[in-house]
Order: C-alpha cells, then structure tokens, then sequence
C-alpha cells in the first residue's frame, strides 16, 4: 500500500515542478486554464473510448508476453488513459501561486490559502466518488460529472475574458458527445452472449450463460472469479473448496 502512495505523490511532485517551471515561463492564467479545459474534454471522453484503448493494448500484450498479463495491461492503460490529465491537471496549484502572489508581504497568506483549498480537493475527490458517485450513478457519469465542473469552470473564465469561445463551443459539444455516446454500462462491446452485465459497488461484473455452466468474472477480458455447473456436479478447480466451508464451520444443511 505505501508503494502505491508513494508513487501517487511522485507523480504529483513531477506535475507540480513542471506546472512551476510552466508558470514561470508562461505568467498568463490563460494558459492555465487552456490546461483545464483540455483536461475536461480528455477525462469526458475516458468513458467513450477508454474499452478501446484497454482492448487494444490488451490485445497487443497478448503476442508479446506470457506472465503477468493482467497486471501489466492494468498498468499500461492506465499509464495511457490518466497520466496526461493528471499532469495537465498537476500544475493548477503552483500555476494559481504565481498567479495570485503579487507581493512578497502576502506570499504565506496565498500559499496556506491554496493549500487548504488543496487539501480540500483532495477529501472530496476520494470521498465523493468512492461513497457517493460510484455506487449512486456508475463509474462512466462519475467522470462526466467531474469533466463537466472542470469544463464549467475553465468556460466561466474565458467567457468573462471574452477570448477563445471557438475553443470552448468545440469543448462543449464534445463533452455532449462524450455524455450521450459513453454513458453506458456495456464495456465489452465485443460480447454478445452476456447474461449480465454491470457494476457493483466493488467491481466491474459479467455472467457468462454456457449450455453447461453459468461463469461470473469481475474482469474484461480473462479471469474467472467462480462458476456454477448447472447439473450441481463440481468444477474440478478450486471454487470447489468454497463448498467445504459450511460443513468445517458446522452449519446445518438447509432442506
């Protein structure tokens, strides 16, 4: 776990030196904000093209290695998918610093205010769509939602500086096509003998209806978390020894 949290902060610590050196270059909020809205539109289209995108490297992954697949197809989508955002998205801090510094009389003041302000994001961003969003509306509307405030907000910026609204009519009308074409529950577009498809509030779920069993599987493309033999007989793997559970515990048979 702390593996994983260190390479959380690294990753941070990258977008905010480089989201620095940026400001520094660049002192023109618009530039910043620019990085806002490309991160909307890029986050809104994760639900439409993202089975792609995970499909494709999977499939790819399938020639090249041998072990370790599901691993490695994990960490190379996600390398794909969310890194360019969260850079973008990383140098909002250090870029609003520069911004709203003026005089070296208020610099604590602007850097305690923004890191509150951060802190803030960051208990609302775990909590929001692991509690509520998730489980209330799925994982598709919860990055529309979160594209859609980063849309509104960059819009409300160049809208009242009167500069680039060619720019944001095109973000805006992919956004709209992103939400009607990628809300959707179905992820493997490419099955077409699934009994059930859809979320729970832990995993990805599907049930595969064979002539002999019924599967369950809580990944895209390969792994099986249980099956069940329609004719009660056992499976020969080890799902099996699921069954001895209530006899070693005791628990009287249901008639």
């Amino acid at each position: 776990m702390d593996h994983y949290y260190w390479n959380d902060y690294d990753c941070h610590g990258c977008c905010n030196y480089w989201g620095g050196r940026s400001a520094d270059a660049h002192p023109d909020p618009d530039r910043l904000y620019v990085h806002i809205l490309v991160a909307a539109v890029w986050i809104s289209a994760i639900p439409l093209l993202g089975k792609y995108i995970i499909l494709g490297i999977s499939g790819l992954l399938i020639f090249s290695i041998n072990t370790q697949l599901l691993t490695i197809a994990a960490f190379l989508t996600c390398m794909v998918i969310f890194v360019f955002p969260l850079v973008l998205l990383g140098t909002v801090i250090p870029s609003l610093a520069k911004y709203a510094t003026d005089s070296m009389e208020n610099t604590g003041k602007t850097a305690g205010m923004l890191g509150a302000y951060n802190t803030i994001e960051s208990i609302l961003g775990t909590f929001l769509p692991t509690f509520l969003t998730i489980p209330t509306v799925g994982t598709a509307v919860t990055f529309l939602i979160f594209s859609g405030i980063l849309l509104l907000v960059s819009s409300i910026y160049f809208l009242n500086t009167g500069i680039k609204r060619i720019t944001i009519t095109a973000a805006t009308v992919l956004f709209v096509v992103c939400s009607v074409f990628g809300n959707s529950d179905k992820f493997a577009f490419w099955e077409t003998d699934l009994l059930y498809e859809g979320e729970s509030v832990y995993n990805y779920l599907q049930v595969r209806d064979r002539d002999d069993s019924r599967i369950l599987s809580t990944n895209v493309l390969f792994g099986v978390q249980s099956i069940m033999k329609k004719n009660s007989e056992l499976t020969g793997m080890y799902y099996d020894y699921a069954l001895a559970a209530p006899i070693m515990a005791q628990i009287p048979k249901v008639k």
